[in-house]
């Protein structure tokens, strides 16, 4: 049994999703052989942070992407994703003219009012998420850690069905009664400011898909080499700065499948190849064809010593293989009985591929 990359100690008997299972199922093999429990455990850890705390959290809720069914139910909006703030989507409230937190319609382009609290302190209006049945001492701790224990309530937001228990709170913490201020799941249309907050643990669970992805695609590497030492420990324990390994690009990458197609649909494209020792990795989340979102490069290895031919200009490299996860479109779900959410497209190959990132040819 092979030894797990990450400790060195214990058997790699753990079975682990490079791209994670959060972003749905795609039906392609799981990496085996590489990682024990207790790693894989870490790695699951970080994917948390990504699915749940940075733009992917936006983009699972628009387009109404859902975890594993055993895993207890969360909501981005509410909950805080290991020690990261909730994502943040803020309008001006066509009504009343407040500037107030909004929570998209799951698989949906229209949003409605989060179930918050809005006060006012220090010249400034504050909202305050209320979590599901939130408890007046739970309240009072919240508004004591954002040091707003003695703001003035201004109003609240909540559906007709949560009256019941969002009044007795509003009560027992300030003293006020107001009737409920919007039905469920109202649909709204509106220009909205998205903003999130991300830790290292967000970073560490970019750098862990590419590497992964890596090794599925490239079998001939152990993962364990001298040269992913760097990678390995900042995946595994944050070491080293975020800047080493990760970083980013708003122009996305020039790719073609093969036949010359381009997505039609929403999906992820994950790239890796290696040049002159340098192995790295290309990654977009939730490609679609209205709008591209951000190029994750990640820096894998430097002085690799695994060196696969020599291309016509004399460099050595290795060739560059990627893939798009595609989702299945409402009618395929319908067809295939919604499992899996989608398939596999092979999208790089020696003579099909060209990789442009930032007005420079990558691969």
């Amino acid at each position: 049994m092979p030894i797990c990359i990450y400790c060195g100690e214990r058997e790699a008997r753990s079975r682990e999703h490079y791209l994670s299972r959060g972003f749905g199922s795609f039906g392609y093999p799981q990496l085996l052989g590489k990682l024990c429990g207790p790693c894989n455990g870490v790695c699951r850890q970080l994917e948390g942070s990504l699915l749940r705390s940075g733009p992917e959290a936006i983009f699972r809720r628009m387009f109404g992407i859902s975890g594993r069914s055993q895993h207890r139910p969360s909501d981005t909006f509410y909950e805080r994703a290991y020690g990261s703030p909730q994502p943040a989507i803020m309008a001006r409230h066509p009504e009343n003219g407040l500037e107030i937190l909004w929570v998209i319609n799951t698989g949906q382009m229209t949003v409605r009012e989060l179930r918050q609290i809005v006060l006012r302190a220090d010249r400034r209006t504050h909202c305050i998420p209320v979590l599901q049945d939130m408890t007046p001492a739970a309240l009072r701790e919240d508004l004591q850690r954002r040091e707003l224990d003695g703001a003035r309530f201004v109003t609240a937001f909540f559906a007709v069905d949560e009256a019941a228990w969002m009044t007795a709170l509003l009560w027992d913490v300030f003293g006020v009664t107001i009737e409920a201020v919007r039905p469920p799941d109202a649909p709204r249309q509106l220009s909205v400011v998205m903003s999130t907050e991300t830790r290292p643990e967000y970073y560490g669970a970019i750098a862990k898909v590419a590497f992964h992805y890596f090794l599925a695609q490239f079998p001939d590497d152990a993962g364990s080499e001298d040269f992913f030492r760097p990678i390995r420990d900042f995946i595994a324990a944050g070491v080293g700065t975020v800047a080493s390994f990760v970083s980013y690009s708003p122009t996305p990458i020039e790719w073609h499948m093969r036949g010359g197609q381009m997505p039609r649909h929403v999906g992820h494209i994950l790239i890796a190849s290696e040049r002159q020792g340098v192995i790295t990795a290309l990654i977009q989340f939730f490609v679609n064809p209205d709008f591209m979102p951000l190029t994750w490069r990640v820096n894998l290895a430097r002085n690799a010593r695994r060196i696969a031919v020599v291309n016509a200009a004399g460099q050595t490299v290795r060739e560059a293989r990627g893939h798009y996860y595609r989702y299945f479109t409402s009618e395929e779900l319908n067809t295939c009985g919604g499992h899996p959410d989608g398939e596999v497209i092979e999208v790089s190959s020696a003579s099909r591929v060209s990789i442009v990132l930032g007005g420079r040819h990558v691969w």
